[in-house]
């Protein structure tokens, strides 16, 4: 999805879009960003403001993990909704 709205984005306002291989280009930097793994292929500094913002944002779900960044979006927890375990420890 990622590579879909960096392509929406940058569709005629970057000199990649352009470029033949502005897909696999596009594709790679979204994963890369995502796996947070520091690899680029140069054209980050080219994108647009809302390209950038689309990089940072796989940047940051990558860094935090979708399930952990979802769950805590989910909903904030509701007062007196906490419940504490309860166990008889054997000592000796």
């Amino acid at each position: 999805m990622a590579t879909a709205a960096l392509m929406l984005v940058e569709g005629g306002h970057s000199s990649h879009a352009i470029d033949p291989g502005w897909f696999i280009k596009a594709l790679f930097e979204v994963i890369s960003a995502f796996g947070t793994v520091g690899l680029s292929l140069g054209i980050t500094p080219g994108l647009s403001v809302a390209g950038k913002l689309i990089i940072i944002l796989c940047m940051f779900s990558g860094r935090v993990g979708l399930l952990t960044l979802a769950y805590g979006l989910a909903r904030p927890p509701l007062h007196g909704e906490i419940v504490y375990s309860e166990e008889q420890v054997m000592i000796g």
